[in-house]
């Protein structure tokens, strides 16, 4: 015979569980993001590298969403399994705001405007960039706020919680991590190293190869290809194909609610509700069994017990 436990804490201890094992992929999210963004921000030689710049940039992420729990918190908001997911909707909403900035910068190349200041320089960024994720912040900011009048306890946590972590993330990279730049642009300009700034070279000069951007390049040539007659018939099947799909796909759908779905898979719990759910599809009455304080009982309980908490 096989024994299926469940407790009044098991709910309790399988969310938990949860909650732990997506730390540590969080953990593991922060970093390959961290090395994609080293990639991508800077440049392959000696003093164009943009390392401390990234991990500044993923740090401001971190506080942006340690300031929404924190003041969620501080007011007395529920934290909710579905929270969880806040922290890799804020990341993405971060790097966003970061490459946007970054970019902004970089597109600077009219003779006059690299003639200018720096500090003019990222007075004419923030004249593009700061424009752009402001109206992206305050769009995101608008669709949690009408969630969080949800009558669901659960969905207006979470819009709650991730408004305010939108609105953090915006302010600290447009303080915190724009500060951060304008050090590091410094930094590139006076020919610093990238790891290490007390290193200073005379008269450097990057390499040809760093230089040279893929992504640039790649989207010039897609877009002078996509101009011509036979790419234009081509975008116009494509998009009537993938808008049929998704038309067709939708009818099929099937909205249910399964609390299972916040389980995972091989837990004790999650079993017990599977099996269940299988042998009595139809439901039925819940029956409980009150015993004496009989040894043999007590001991049988206490096994029982003993499996609940492995």
């Amino acid at each position: 015979m096989e024994i299926l436990p469940f407790a009044t804490r098991s709910f309790g201890d399988e969310i938990g569980a949860t909650i732990g094992g997506d730390a540590n992929l969080l953990s593991m999210g922060f970093f390959v993001v961290f090395i994609y963004i080293v990639i991508m921000l800077g440049k392959f030689n000696l003093v164009e590298q943009r390392a401390y710049l990234a991990l500044i940039g993923v740090a401001a992420i971190g506080m942006g969403i340690g300031t929404s729990i924190g003041i969620s918190s501080l007011f007395g908001l529920e934290y909710t399994s579905m929270n969880t997911i806040l922290p890799f909707l804020l990341l993405g909403i971060g790097i966003d705001d970061m490459f946007v900035i970054v970019q902004s910068f970089a597109n600077i190349r009219n003779p006059d405007d690299l003639s200018k200041p720096l500090v003019q320089r990222f007075g004419l960024t923030l004249k593009h960039s700061g424009v752009a994720i402001t109206i992206t912040s305050i769009t995101d900011l608008m669709a949690f706020g009408i969630g969080a009048t949800s009558v669901l306890p659960a969905l207006r946590s979470f819009c709650i919680y991730t408004a305010i972590g939108i609105f953090s993330v915006f302010i600290y990279m447009v303080t915190f991590f724009l500060a951060c730049f304008v050090l590091d642009q410094k930094r590139i300009e006076s020919d610093r190293d990238g790891c290490c700034c007390c290193i200073k070279y005379q008269e450097y000069i990057p390499n040809q190869c760093s230089q040279k951007s893929l992504l640039e390049k790649a989207f010039e040539k897609y877009g002078s290809v996509l101009v011509k007659w036979p790419f234009k018939v081509a975008v116009i099947v494509l998009t009537t194909l993938f808008l049929a799909l998704g038309c067709y796909g939708t009818t099929l759908l099937k909205a249910e609610f399964k609390f299972t779905s916040f389980l995972n898979e091989g837990t004790y719990l999650r079993k017990y509700f599977d099996t269940s759910s299988e042998r009595y599809p139809d439901g039925g009455i819940t029956g409980w069994v009150y015993v004496a304080e009989n040894p043999e009982v007590q001991k049988y309980i206490k096994e029982i017990n003993d499996m609940i908490l492995e």
